[in-house]
């Protein structure tokens, strides 16, 4: 019997493969199969069918999931046995050399080893190896839940991992001829992964392309800023300052390993060392027009006063779209700022719109780089990350901002420990958790409220010239301050409208 579950999920059976079912069925089967030998209990199924809000019969279909599978595998004799059922659970008695995914980490393991060794030729075999096993994303087409998207989260990072590991291989075997098209793939899947630009930068160098080596690193410090509004780590600067001062030096520097190479690519941070030398503030620019919520905005504020020497103040602000939810989230940051000084990030979450809801790991990431965190100091596994997050936290006073929130899963792993931060998070969804408390409801602006804000844009003097049709105007806004807005700065651009017409 095979097991894959790296480009989709499928198992091999001697005779033929075996068809695993719904989508529902093939999730199940999933989990037992990334924790081959271990009880997996019903509790645990369910939360990973359906995270939100199970149905009444969640237990029951679980069940009859399970049986299925159970029937399939026994209905062919080398499949009898592979699926236990127990009182609470269910368990897969396989070894786990049968799943590729473990393979794959048995012979990454085995290439490490052997570059500790100073065995290159057998590392690069073994690697070599590791990275085939990958046809596509791991359990591609299947619906994931929370275990199994932190799980396929973990397994590509490891993928990544082994391929600049790969890559590095080949290049201290001077092949980078076969390093740098691995490097290119990488970084054109993954735009921000400074692990990856700093090997490819390595590889042009070493070839002779100086050029193109400096012209990676704009690229990567363009993406970093840019998308991020951060600088490359210390040990990207390092080898940039490396290579110009090389070229500088020789006149253009060709193929060959150098010490100044070696050294940038060794330098950076060391473990324990967070990079932060001063405060770092990466909210949006405050708008210029805030008007009204008053009674909101010191309510936010009282209720901080109030537990921050206890407990992280986490305050959670929902509404429809355009009511005002980040622009009242980042006023209200900025109101803390003198209070906690030390930080003021930002990020956006994805939970709706166009942008791709974003996972806990990889908004993760994000936050500790706006600290100051190196790329290369982030761990892998997704606990890790939360602690390292919550440790950075811990000796700041911070001011988080997290907009767009999809659901309580997505935001709680981003929270703080320690009452040193206050965090604000915005989303279209009501959301609650029992650890943070329910969520607060934006109310509409009032009627004054919206004419002022319109005011702002077109101007008092025009507003009260034309009172009713201002408010007309605001009315068919629903007073929601995105549209008010907008309507604003068509009129301001057409001094000739009446405020109403041409509407």
């Amino acid at each position: 019997m095979e097991i894959r579950v790296l480009g989709g999920l499928s198992v091999q059976l001697s005779t033929r493969a075996l068809h695993l079912g719904t989508p529902k069925q093939q999730a199940i089967f999933a989990m037992l199969t990334v924790q081959p030998g271990r009880l997996v209990t019903v509790d645990d199924l369910v939360d990973e069918l359906w995270a939100d809000r199970p149905p009444r019969s969640a237990i029951a279909n679980v069940q009859t999931y399970a049986a299925n599978l159970r029937r399939a595998f026994e209905a062919c004799p080398t499949g009898r046995g592979v699926i236990e059922r127990q009182r609470n659970g269910y368990r897969l008695v396989v070894d786990p050399e049968r799943v590729d995914v473990f393979r794959f980490e048995m012979e990454r393991n085995a290439g490490r080893e052997a570059v500790s060794a100073g065995d290159l030729d057998g590392a690069r075999q073994l690697l070599e190896r590791a990275v085939a096993r990958w046809r596509g994303p791991m359990l591609a087409g299947i619906p994931l839940g929370p275990a199994l998207t932190s799980r396929t989260v973990a397994a590509e990072e490891e993928r990544l991992l082994t391929v600049e590991l790969l890559a590095d291989v080949q290049l201290r075997s001077a092949r980078d001829d076969l390093a740098i098209p691995l490097l290119r793939d990488v970084v054109a899947r993954h735009p921000l992964r400074e692990s990856a630009y700093l090997l490819l930068m390595r590889a042009l160098f070493e070839r002779g392309d100086n050029a193109e080596a400096l012209a990676t690193y704009d690229e990567i410090r363009t993406r970093l800023v840019t998308e991020l509004g951060v600088g490359p780590g210390n040990n990207l600067q390092d080898l940039h300052r490396s290579i110009v001062t090389s070229v500088s030096h020789a006149g253009g520097v060709g193929p060959g390993r150098s010490a100044a190479v070696t050294a940038g690519v060794q330098g950076g941070a060391t473990p324990g060392e967070t990079g932060r030398t001063a405060p770092v503030d990466h909210l949006p620019r405050a708008v210029t027009d805030f008007v009204g919520r008053e009674e909101v905005v010191s309510r936010l504020l009282a209720e901080t006063r109030r537990v921050e020497e206890r407990v992280p103040a986490v305050h959670i602000i929902d509404g429809m779209a355009g009511s005002g939810k980040t622009t009242l989230a980042v006023h209200v940051a900025r109101r803390l700022s003198d209070r906690y000084p030390d930080a003021a990030l930002f990020l956006d979450l994805g939970g709706h719109g166009e942008k791709r809801q974003m996972e806990p790991a990889s908004a993760l990431v994000v936050l500790l780089r706006q600290l100051g965190v190196p790329a290369e100091r982030v761990p892998v596994e997704l606990d890790a990350r939360v602690e390292l997050w919550r440790h950075e936290l811990a000796g700041r006073r911070s001011v988080v901002v997290l907009d767009n929130a999809a659901s309580s899963e997505q935001v709680m792993p981003l929270l703080p420990a320690e009452p040193s931060a206050v965090v604000l998070v915005t989303s279209r969804r009501r959301l609650s958790h029992p650890e943070v408390g329910p969520s607060r409801t934006l109310p509409l602006l009032s009627p004054q409220e919206s004419v002022d804000l319109l005011g702002l844009s077109v101007g008092r003097d025009r507003v009260e010239a034309e009172p009713e049709a201002a408010f007309e105007v605001v009315r068919r806004c629903g007073h929601l301050p995105l549209a008010i807005r907008l309507a604003g700065a068509r009129l301001a651009h057409r001094r000739g409208w009446r405020t109403l017409s041409n509407k």
